[in-house]
């Protein structure tokens, strides 16, 4: 799948929540500015210290730059229709702005949490509870 860039603003309230074996996993839902009249809205996940680093340092409607990767997940609904959820999978998060609670001077040191180390992405589903 594609590698992407994206930066644009937190469209959700932000969630930290914990997979039975104990995986840290936020879903973004990011506002990306096209031009004067369209906006995009694009599905991101993050997980372990990416998630938990996005819950400490973002909120609903901060200015934020995302990497990673598109990733889509099949699955049947309900009616045994296939459908599919499209989203990006975070491999690096960095500031676009001023960071909740301006403690962004606190991190600029620790960009390994940030950054993804060739860490694999959990075998989670991230869906599993969402609505989306």
């Amino acid at each position: 799948m594609n590698n992407s860039n994206m930066s644009g603003y937190i469209g959700n309230d932000l969630e930290l929540r914990k997979t039975p074996t104990g995986t840290s996993v936020i879903e973004i839902n990011l506002a990306v500015k096209l031009n004067k009249d369209e906006t995009e809205w694009h599905k991101w996940v993050a997980y372990d210290k990416k998630a938990e680093f996005i819950h400490q340092y973002f909120s609903k409607g901060s200015f934020i730059l995302l990497s990673g990767q598109a990733r889509s997940k099949k699955y049947t609904n309900k009616d045994g229709q296939t459908r599919y959820n499209n989203f990006f999978d975070v491999r690096e998060v960095d500031f676009g702005g001023k960071a909740k609670d301006d403690k962004r001077e606190n991190v600029y040191g620790s960009e390994s949490l940030m950054k993804d180390e060739h860490e694999p992405t959990p075998p989670i589903d991230p869906f599993e509870d969402s609505p989306f």
